[in-house]
């Protein structure tokens, strides 16, 4: 476990470095003083999911709170390496704000084991190292030269100093991040490449005229006349812009502007730096809307269910923050359950999408009809005119009676449902009885006759992605491995098969990246003993 005293003795102190160190509950062990300063705040006794409250954390938007589970600290925690996580920080020691920059790493004991974790902190464009080599052209370098009263010492001086303006002159040349120097006034006197390359204004085009052709108005003028109030000071702006290029399109700039003064301390330039983060803005907001939608989609899934009699479990792994495949409980007439899994094809957003609008429509579908049949047919009718030629849906929707211990079921085109006894003996496979659904619009599909269910059956409904997993060398898993492992474990609890197989399916594959979402449900019938009554 890490210690106030073990932290405090790392060789931060004093370095000018802003780093935080947290145990592994994401408690503040120690911060320190830039890191304070940055923060507005030191160590508070808070947990880490009330970092985002307790610093004053938010969304690049700068309004909503940044959720605890994305912070770069929450995130070492769980064993990642973060690296340039952009937030924007508000609270009564920054009322102003801040943009920053975080990059965490978790920290191990000596059995690799995490005891907490390490976050170095930024200002967004303290990283933008143009900003000092710009800086250092403008004012000479930090070690000044003297020259000697009788200029003996002028040529190696003169020489000296335009190897330094030419290597300097290179470096801001060649970096990516646009350089931009304007006098006092605004109007701009020198630009690199960089800023040629990622405006699309040539150095013809900008120099000579005002910033302001950057402007976007995107930005109330309060923004704009907090920024000159603050570079007029003498102080340094940093945050995040909009601007516009000259082809009109919007860019996120990371953007720093310094004055520059001359030997009397009056103002007479200004250098700006800008780097364009419009991906990586996108990029996080993307993930953030994934993150939600995967949130949304996994309250669609089934919810735990108790069937006296029964042991009922489902599970899903996708392949993406989102996909296509389903499964589902919903009560039915006569104190039945129908037990639905599904898959739409493809994975991701698109597959997702049609996933809850099949769901809607099954849902609506069992409150009008109790017959499979009906249900399947009517849903088919309503995804042939919804779904485009490539999308499908198949679909298995079991009826399960409790009282009877019997089940009728439907398949869509779906993967076969298998049972075995309770001696793990293979019953016959509840096979397809039509195609999927979405393709033949006049299609009427047809119910199973009523399946007796002993003491000791377990039926195991899955999604082709299970079936279709692959080890190295291109073998499936397959349906026969799948009646086999249930054979071998069908003296078990559901959820302890469900997670078996799990297993099985990830040594199978040696851990490599799903190909598609895996969904299993596994029913199974109690002993006679277990029975109420």
């Amino acid at each position: 476990m890490l210690r106030r005293s073990k932290a405090a003795n790392w060789g931060f102190q004093g370095n000018g470095e802003a780093v935080v160190i947290s145990d592994r509950e994401g408690k503040g062990l120690y911060f320190t003083p830039e890191a304070q300063r940055i923060l507005g705040a030191g160590p508070k006794d808070v947990g880490k999911e009330s970092w985002p409250l307790a610093y004053g954390c938010f969304l690049p938007d700068t309004v909503t709170p940044f959720p605890h589970e994305r912070l770069p600290l929450v995130r070492a925690l769980r064993g990642e390496s973060v690296d340039q996580e952009i937030l924007y920080i508000r609270n009564e020691g920054r009322p102003g704000g801040a943009w920053l920059n975080l990059t965490a790493r978790p920290l191990h004991d000596s059995k690799g084991d995490i005891q907490g974790a390490v976050v170095a902190i930024a200002e967004a464009s303290d990283h933008m190292t143009s900003t000092g080599k710009v800086t250092a052209m403008m004012s000479g370098g930090s070690a000044p030269m003297s020259v000697s009263p009788d200029g003996a010492s002028a040529l190696p001086w003169v020489q000296g100093l335009l190897t330094r303006y030419e290597m300097i002159n290179s470096a801001v040349e060649q970096t990516s991040d646009s350089v931009v120097i304007t006098n006092r006034d605004g109007i701009i006197q020198y630009v690199n490449r960089g800023f040629t390359q990622t405006t699309g204004f040539t150095r013809e085009d900008a120099v000579g005229r005002s910033a302001r052709i950057l402007k976007s108005g995107k930005h109330p003028p309060a923004f704009y006349r907090e920024l000159w109030e603050t570079i007029l000071s003498g102080q340094t702006y940093r945050g995040i812009i909009i601007n516009r290029k000259r082809s009109g399109e919007y860019y996120s700039a990371q953007q720093s502007i310094s004055p520059i003064v001359d030997e009397n301390g009056a103002i007479t330039h200004f250098v700006s730096v800008l780097r364009d983060i419009t991906d990586l803005l996108q990029s996080q907001e993307h993930e953030f809307q994934m993150r939600v939608a995967r949130e949304i989609q996994c309250r669609l899934y089934g919810a735990a269910t108790f069937i006296p009699g029964f042991d009922i479990e489902g599970t899903t792994v996708q392949a993406q923050q989102v996909g296509g495949d389903y499964f589902d409980f919903i009560p039915m007439e006569g104190d039945c359950l129908g037990i639905v899994v599904a898959d739409a094809t493809g994975h991701g957003i698109g597959p997702a999408l049609v996933m809850a609008e099949t769901r809607a429509y099954l849902h609506t579908m069992v409150s009008q009809c109790g017959d499979l049949g009906q249900i399947l047919t009517r849903m088919n009718v309503a995804l042939h005119r919804d779904l485009p030629n490539n999308r499908f849906v198949t679909l298995f929707m079991a009826c399960l009676n409790p009282k009877t211990r019997t089940l009728v079921y439907a398949n869509a085109g779906h993967i076969p449902g298998l049972l075995v006894d309770e001696r793990g003996i293979p019953k016959p496979r509840l096979r397809s009885l039509g195609p999927p659904l979405g393709i033949l619009e006049g299609t009427e599909y047809g119910v199973s006759e009523p399946i007796r269910l002993d003491a000791g059956d377990v039926l195991l409904l899955m999604t082709d992605g299970l079936m279709e997993t692959q080890n190295r060398s291109g073998e499936e898993f397959g349906m026969d491995k799948a009646e086999l492992f249930l054979s071998e474990r069908c003296k078990d609890p559901a959820r302890v098969i469900l997670d078996g197989l799990r297993e099985a399916v990830r040594v199978f594959e040696h851990d490599e990246q799903l190909r598609d979402d895996v969904t299993a449900v596994v029913v199974k019938v109690l002993p006679d003993e277990a029975q109420p009554g």
